[in-house]
């Protein structure tokens, strides 16, 4: 699932609106609480949005930040 985080980071709606349908039948399958599905799917999503390749919330925070992004890479 994380794997499937790092290529749906641009839009998280997205990402929400294409898991959640796949996933339900297993959560159904296997008794698992729909909420705990929902919160592992959208830290999965976060962590897909702040790390590299493309790392958009990197360049969210160094915009705002007034910090060069290779600075904020290199604390990281």
């Amino acid at each position: 699932m994380l794997a499937k985080s790092k290529y749906l980071k641009e839009v998280t709606i997205t990402g929400l609106i294409i898991l959640v349908p796949a996933f339900m039948p297993l959560l159904t399958a296997f008794e698992i609480d729909a909420i705990h599905l929902g919160v592992i799917i959208c830290i999965n999503l976060t962590i897909g949005l702040l790390t590299p390749p493309v790392g958009t919330g990197q360049f969210i925070v160094s915009s705002i930040a007034d910090v060069r992004v290779k600075a904020h890479v290199s604390q990281i």
